[in-house]
């Protein structure tokens, strides 16, 4: 069974965190951050761009949309796959040991 989460490596992950979030804020000043989806939103959203995609190319600000959007949907299938149907916001173990271990 893995070891708990101390509180230091929670802050310390939640300060990275707070850190790649700024910077995305200043790269991308127009974004906007969005709400927990479910996964069937997320496709719908996802193939809304994707037709938009087959006519033209997709703007600085869709692609990153676009991306937002495919978070969105694997955090969806994870909260699916733990037996939760609504919105939820889902980080694994893995994603929380790899920002706990990582270098700011």
């Amino acid at each position: 069974m893995p070891k708990p989460w101390t509180h230091e490596e929670i802050r310390a992950m939640m300060r990275k965190l707070d850190a790649s979030l700024k910077r995305a804020e200043a790269e991308e000043p127009h974004a906007r951050p969005l709400p927990p989806m479910t996964e069937e939103e997320c496709r719908e959203a996802m193939f809304g761009l994707l037709d938009v995609a087959a006519g033209r190319v997709l703007t600085h600000p869709e692609r990153f949309l676009f991306g937002q959007l495919l978070s969105q949907y694997r955090q969806a299938v994870q909260a699916s796959m733990l037996g939760r149907r609504g919105r939820y916001y889902v980080m694994s173990e893995e994603d929380i040991a790899r920002l706990t271990k990582a270098d700011t």
